[in-house]
């Protein structure tokens, strides 16, 4: 099927999207494409692990051995493999594949073949949040397969940052009889620990070090290297910083004019098609059929959703650089107890 048609099946989808309640009681995902583990519903078979968060050197080796595997099999990039194979159970239905392609099933099989599975959570050393790898390697393909142009968007901002932004402006929409202000949503839902949101902390963590590993890979690291250079080394103590820097030019005024673009943004392209068709799947499945969408917003009311989105992430990145010396010191404390 091609990826216009795939386009064409994602809007015609609206109407009834296929409303299948998260493991946690959380909203339905959007015919399995949407969202994390956290709120979506696996697939028969699943693969995935569901244990205790494994602390972060486990998951280094882990993508370690994933790594290895990739390269015996000697086909395709072994970091776009290893990518792909933690996405795929999750990430790899009809519509994700017109986003960023569909998974070698080859190497998913021989995968599994040798005992290997794909890992649901892992602690982060420096927050001690959990993260889902899943979500983040589905981000870290999509930049990677799918990267922005210089001062654009992308498909591959979809399986990220924008993709969480849809899903949140639709959860807004739902709620707006009781948050008439979008920006007020923003400040209290997007980013917040221990809040019932589609885009809470650890989503926007798995975001933000999927689109940092990807970039590490296309500037020439193996993806062992990019996942142990930011878990084990740095890049978690600034990982804010840097991807508002990387990806949005440093400043709140950028990461608004993204997001603009991203709700509203109608390319004349296959790839526009998908992103129309997309963005009208997510914000209607978690806003309802009646959802009012971006761009018909009166535009001040768009301008506020969009400027709290880039005051919100310059915000992560003021406060992850004030607790700096807390983060050090939990990473510290997290690998020499080992």
């Amino acid at each position: 099927m091609s990826i216009a048609m795939l386009a064409t099946r994602a809007v015609r989808r609206i109407g009834t999207p296929s409303h299948r309640q998260g493991t946690a009681g959380g909203p339905p995902s959007a015919g399995g494409w949407w969202k994390s583990p956290r709120y979506g519903q696996p697939d028969a078979g699943q693969r995935s692990i569901n244990r205790p968060a494994s602390p972060a050197d486990d998951f280094i080796n882990y993508i370690q051995s994933l790594f290895d595997l990739a390269k015996a099999y000697g086909k395709g990039d072994p970091n776009r493999l290893v990518m792909e194979y933690i996405r795929s159970d999750k990430y790899d239905d009809a519509t994700f594949r017109g986003l960023i392609g569909k998974v070698d099933s080859g190497f998913v099989t021989y995968v599994n073949n040798r005992n290997m599975s794909i890992w649901s959570e892992f602690k982060d050393p420096f927050t001690g949040q959990h993260l889902g790898p899943e979500h983040m390697m589905a981000t870290a393909n999509g930049q990677y397969a799918k990267p922005n142009p210089k001062g654009d968007i992308s498909l591959g901002d979809v399986a990220g940052w924008g993709g969480d932004l849809m899903t949140l402006y639709g959860e807004w929409r739902r709620d707006h009889d009781s948050y008439a202000s979008g920006a007020t949503y923003i400040r209290d839902k997007m980013g917040k620990i221990s809040v019932a949101s589609t885009f809470g902390f650890t989503d926007l963590v798995e975001d933000v070090d999927g689109y940092l590993i990807a970039q590490a890979v296309r500037g020439g690291k193996t993806i062992v290297e990019a996942v142990r250079d930011h878990y084990k080394g740095t890049g978690g103590l600034t990982r804010f910083r840097v991807y508002v820097n990387m990806r949005f030019g440093a400043t709140a005024k950028e990461a608004a004019a993204q997001a603009k673009k991203i709700l509203t943004d109608s390319p004349l392209s296959t790839d526009g098609a998908i992103l129309v068709g997309g963005r009208v799947l997510l914000i209607q499945t978690y806003g309802g059929t009646n959802a009012l969408m971006p761009h018909l917003l009166p535009s001040g009311q768009l301008d506020d959703w969009c400027n709290a989105f880039g005051d919100n992430l310059v915000q992560h990145a003021s406060t992850e650089s004030i607790r700096r010396a807390e983060y050090r010191a939990n990473q510290q404390r997290f690998f020499h107890s080992k």
